[in-house]
């Protein structure tokens, strides 16, 4: 009858109303490097791994990992490589990771009414490699710097350091790629600025331009801090 009927449309707009469709997590993809930063003209072993979650999604139907434009692995899971690389200051590399997955298993609502699981597709990861130059810092009888391998090193990013010295009638010396732009404070423990106590110059070392600072006057003491900023 007429009535039975728009009971029958009335419990199905209800059951509707109330029913709670199922819940389809998307995949998620992330690339990982053993390294992220190396140093300058040194070559290097990168260990690249794709960390693949397919969650709802279907299985993984290829994988292909680039470097830049250039295919490095192709194939129909994913896996680990191994990239020796040498780059220069301020140059870098990206790798990119691309998973393919089929369709996902479809899912029931609370009273039973399926739900398509996700479609297939692709899902994409990169991550970069940069190159630094080391940056040097030490303590100098004359006032140029006439070896560089007499000075300690460290690979940094940036021309920020704070470092202690202890000298002599001697003079500190900081050099870092000149690419980091100029200092624009040299301050000591207590919050002193010396900037103005630094003669500033520039050098050529290892195929990179470096800003030297190297304190003016001769100074004989222990534990003298400098930030560098």
């Amino acid at each position: 009858s007429d009535t039975l009927q728009t009971h029958e449309i009335n419990i199905n707009k209800l059951l509707k109303a109330v029913d709670k469709p199922p819940t389809f997590t998307n995949p998620t993809l992330n690339l990982s490097l053993n390294r992220t930063v190396i140093e300058h003209n040194v070559a290097v072993d990168v260990n690249i791994t794709p960390n693949f979650n397919k969650n709802d999604a279907g299985n993984i139907t290829g994988y292909l990992l680039k470097k830049g434009d250039i295919i490095l692995v192709d194939s129909a899971s994913t896996q680990s490589y191994t990239d020796n690389i040498i780059i220069t200051h301020g140059t870098f590399i990206t790798y990119t990771a691309t998973v393919y997955y089929g369709e996902g298993v479809s899912k029931t609502s609370t009273f039973g009414i399926e739900y398509k699981g996700l479609s297939a597709g692709s899902i994409n990861a990169n991550n970069t490699i940069r190159a630094y130059a080391n940056s040097y810092y030490g303590v100098i009888d004359g006032d140029t710097v006439t070896d560089v391998s007499l000075l300690s090193s460290r690979l940094g990013t940036s021309r920020g350091y704070s470092t202690t010295y202890n000298m002599t009638n001697q003079r500190s010396v900081y050099m870092y790629p000149k690419s980091f732009g100029a200092l624009t404070s040299i301050k000591d423990a207590n919050n002193f600025e010396y900037i103005n106590s630094y003669t500033r110059t520039t050098m050529s070392y290892n195929g990179v331009d470096y800003y030297v600072y190297i304190l003016t006057d001769p100074v004989t003491i222990t534990v003298f801090k400098q930030v560098f900023s």
